[in-house]
């Protein structure tokens, strides 16, 4: 089991088209980080495009950390039944928080 802002910046990396999730957070705002652990479906219209730019954000993230071979590595232990928190850790030597907190911070 995977929070949906997984599953949604996750596609949107693997787009062919892709965009600049930062670019798209300065026009839509950032999503508080409780909104994206809820289904998108189920969020508040003027939400939806600033939690889609934040999951695009948080997993372009883990890329610039650790690449593809981190997206594998993540895939991999959630495959082997691990809890995602405890798999992100393990993927990418931080928590979500931190992720989440580094991709949207413009001083990073």
């Amino acid at each position: 089991k995977v929070p949906p802002w997984f599953h949604e910046g996750l596609a949107q990396h693997f787009e062919a088209r892709r965009t600049n999730p930062k670019a798209l957070m300065g026009r839509v705002g950032i999503a508080a980080r409780g909104s994206l652990d809820v289904p998108f479906t189920q969020l508040p219209a003027d939400v939806v495009p600033a939690a889609y730019a934040t999951a695009h954000a948080v997993v372009e993230r883990m890329v610039e950390r650790r690449g593809q071979w981190g997206l594998n590595q993540l895939i991999g232990e959630l495959k082997g039944g691990r809890d995602f928190n405890d798999a992100i850790q393990r993927a990418f030597a931080v928590d979500v928080d931190t992720l989440s907190r580094e991709s949207v911070d413009p001083g990073r």
